[in-house]
């Protein structure tokens, strides 16, 4: 099941500063939005708004360097979630990034958030190790090598 009226829109080069509320806001949870700004605080690059009516819904963020992309944050309001807003937004970056020449994708969730899990599966990402972050969380990493088309 899809949102109706949902609008993809693209940002890009800015710094993600301006969108740090946002992303709280999208988390709702405290300790989500924390995590969030302390993985990705210095993040520059690309990404689109996921938007229905005018109120921004989603955010995916990434960025890339030469073949390789980095897919982070992706956030999605709580009561839009199971709606497919994630994956609409993961497939416009995936093919945007596919478009810029990038060879492979990687990313990283949270150890146990299963519907991340899920979410990267559902596209092809596959699991490639565990990090522990400078914050202390487990980060599982995900890679999906992308064919040029």
């Amino acid at each position: 099941m899809r949102l109706r009226n949902l609008d993809i829109r693209r940002f890009g080069d800015d710094t993600l500063e301006q969108y740090r509320e946002l992303i709280g806001h999208l988390a709702s949870e405290r300790e989500v939005a924390d995590l969030l700004y302390k993985r990705f605080r210095n993040f520059r690059g690309h990404g689109v708004l996921a938007v229905q009516k005018e109120m921004t819904v989603g955010l995916c963020g990434w960025r890339q360097d030469e073949g390789l992309g980095f897919l982070g944050p992706i956030v999605v309001l709580p009561e839009k979630r199971k709606w497919g807003v994630g994956r609409l937004m993961l497939a416009h970056a995936v093919d945007a990034l596919r478009a810029e020449g990038v060879r492979s994708v990687e990313s990283a969730f949270p150890l146990g958030n299963t519907a991340c899990g899920r979410l990267f599966a559902g596209f092809g990402f596959r699991e490639v190790g565990n990090e522990e972050g400078e914050d202390g969380v487990e980060w599982v990493r995900v890679e999906r090598i992308l064919k040029k088309t």
